[in-house]
C-alpha cells in the first residue's frame, strides 16, 4: 500500500519545490500525503512487533527462563501498539473537517499542531528503536556458543541502528517541511527514509533466522 502511495504522489509533484505546482497538485499531494501518514504507523508496528516476537521465541517463551525480556518484550510491544494506533488516527482526524487537511482555502475548521506531533512521532520512533536493539543483548552475552557467533548475531542487532538513522532523517526532513514551507520537495525525502526505516526493519527480524 505505501508503495502505491508513494508511486501515486509523483503525478502530483513529489520532489519539485512548491513553487513550481500548481495549487491544485499541491493539494491533491496534500492528499496523498496524509494517507501515506496514516498508513505507516501500521506497517511499523506490525514488523517491530514481529522482531520482538522472534526475541521471546529464542530467549524467552516462558517467563521463568529470562524475566527481564519477558516483560520488557511484552511492555514494548504493547507500547509500540498504543502508540503507532493513536498515530494513525491522529492521521485521520487530525482536522475537523477532514478535508481542512489537504484543502488549505477551506473555511472554518480547526487543525492540530501537525509539526510537535512529527517531531513527538519521530523521537518515539527513535527511543523504540533503541530499545528493541537492547533488549537482546543480555540475552546473546550469555549464550553457550563461540564467540565468532555471538558477533555475528551482535553485528545483526547492531545493523538496526541503520533504522534508527534513517528514522532520525525523515524526522529532520518533516520538521524542515514544517518550518520552511515546502512540503513538495521535503516529504519526498521523508517518504524515502520512511521506506528506508521499514526496509531495514524486515531485513533485520527476517536475519535473526540466519544464525
Amino acid at each position: 500500500c505505501l508503495v502505491g502511495v508513494g508511486r501515486t504522489t509523483l503525478d502530483h509533484g513529489i520532489a519539485i519545490h512548491q513553487w513550481n505546482i500548481s495549487l491544485a497538485e499541491f493539494f491533491q499531494l496534500l492528499y496523498w500525503l496524509n494517507l501515506f501518514q496514516v498508513l505507516f504507523p501500521p506497517c511499523s508496528v506490525c514488523i517491530k512487533t514481529a522482531l520482538v516476537l522472534q526475541y521471546l521465541r529464542m530467549f524467552a517463551p516462558i517467563r521463568t527462563l529470562n524475566n527481564f525480556m519477558f516483560i520488557g518484550g511484552w511492555a514494548t510491544i504493547a507500547l509500540n501498539f498504543g502508540f503507532y494506533f493513536a498515530r494513525m488516527f491522529v492521521g485521520i482526524f487530525e482536522c475537523t473537517p477532514r478535508e481542512k487537511i489537504w484543502n488549505k482555502l477551506y473555511a472554518g475548521g480547526t487543525c492540530i499542531d501537525n509539526a510537535k506531533i512529527h517531531i513527538a512521532t519521530g523521537f518515539f520512533n527513535i527511543f523504540t528503536d533503541l530499545v528493541i536493539l537492547s533488549l537482546p543483548v543480555g540475552s546473546v552475552y550469555r549464550l553457550r556458543i563461540p564467540r565468532w557467533k555471538k558477533f555475528g548475531i551482535s553485528l545483526l542487532f547492531t545493523s538496526g541502528l541503520l533504522a534508527t538513522i534513517a528514522t532520525s532523517l525523515r524526522t529532520w526532513y518533516g520538521v524542515r517541511a514544517e518550518r520552511n514551507g515546502d512540503w513538495s520537495y521535503n516529504m519526498a525525502w521523508d517518504g524515502l527514509w520512511a521506506y528506508a526505516e521499514l526496509s531495514l526493519g524486515i531485513i533485520v527480524a527476517c536475519g535473526i533466522e540466519l544464525p
